[in-house]
Parts: structure tokens; sequence; C-alpha cells
């Protein structure tokens, strides 16, 4: 969030003196608590309004949270959204390829009904993903946070302070309603075309 100069005053001021420099390093170290209720808060909020558009229309959405409300440090983080109607491990939401959560993307998982063309539909739908070919878990298509953030990719990095301080905007921030919208963007066309609606 800080650029170059903001870093450099920083590290002179927190240098200055002991006590100074004491206190620099105490707020590094409770980074991670600091951090941890807002994305628990992020992400729950998240999780009910997608809930709350989507059931508004259909009582047929779930949304889970995967492994639980705290992404702090884990890797294998998802917020999964699916039509109750879909097979069994077919889902669209949040994916993180590496710990911090880092490397968020949107995604599809599951769907490998080769018979439907599901890859260029959704990249008509919504344009500016890819396929994953052979990826493990299933994952045929994927979106990338920082084409949602016009190349900001430090938003797609959870443990950065631009992100934090976005996240902390809450519901009102744009942070929010931009994952909010895409979700239930790529919720829909998945239905959509497992429905077969052209």
């Amino acid at each position: 969030m800080a650029d170059s100069t903001e870093i450099n005053m920083v590290v002179e001021y927190a240098l200055g003196n002991r006590k100074r420099l004491n206190v620099a390093l105490s707020i590094y170290d409770a980074y991670d608590e600091i951090r941890r209720p807002i994305i628990t808060k992020f992400i729950l909020d998240l999780k009910d309004e997608i809930a709350s558009v989507l059931n508004s229309a259909s009582e047929e959405w779930g949304i889970e949270v995967r492994p639980d409300e705290d992404w702090t440090l884990k890797r294998d983080c998802r917020l999964r959204v699916r039509h109750l109607n879909w097979q069994q491990g077919q889902y669209v939401g949040i994916g993180a390829g590496r710990y911090g959560p880092n490397d968020l993307w949107f995604g599809v998982w599951g769907i490998a009904d080769e018979s439907v063309d599901l890859l260029s539909q959704l990249n008509q739908r919504v344009p500016g993903g890819w396929a994953v070919p052979n990826s493990n878990p299933p994952l045929q298509w994927c979106y990338n946070f920082g084409n949602l953030f016009d190349q900001r990719w430090e938003f797609g990095d959870w443990r950065r302070s631009a992100t934090i301080f976005a996240m902390h905007e809450g519901k009102g921030g744009e942070y929010h309603r931009r994952i909010r919208d895409k979700i239930l963007a790529i919720a829909h066309a998945t239905d959509e075309i497992l429905r077969g609606v052209p």
C-alpha cells in the first residue's frame, strides 16, 4: 500500500530510537492477528450476501466455506457455491493456489461432461477466463483476481496490506462488490450452461 518513499520514512522513523523500533516490531508480530478478524468477517459477509442474492430467486443454492472461515496462513481455502441440482463435486467460487492465502482465483470445479462445451460458453458469458486441462482436483476453467482488479496482482494475495485495507471497507467497498459480483456471474453462467439455456 505504501510507496517506497513512505516505506523509507517509516524505516528511518522506526530505527530512530529503541522504543519506536520495539513498537514497529510488535506491530509486525501482531500482523496475522490484525488481519485474521478482517479476513474472517470479509468471508462471512461475502458468504451471507451471495446466499441472500441467490436464494432470493431460488431456494436451491448452497454456499460453503472450506476448510473454515479462517483463511489466514492456509492454502486449501475455498468459498464454494453450487446449485443443489448440480452433480456432487460441481462448484464455482474462490480458491487459493498458495499458502497465505495467495494466488487466489475464481473457478469452476468438477464439470467434466465433454458433451457440454462448457469452456467456450463460459468464456463467452464471463470473458477473461481460461481452461486448465488435466488439473487435479478437476478444475476446467478459472479467472484470475488480477483480471478483476485492473492488473493489481496484490489483490489476489490476502497477506498484502493493500488487500487487508480493501477488505476492511466491508460490504460497501469496491473489493467486496467486485468479488461478490464475479462469483454470482460465474454461478449464474455455469447454471445456465448446465441447464442448456442459450
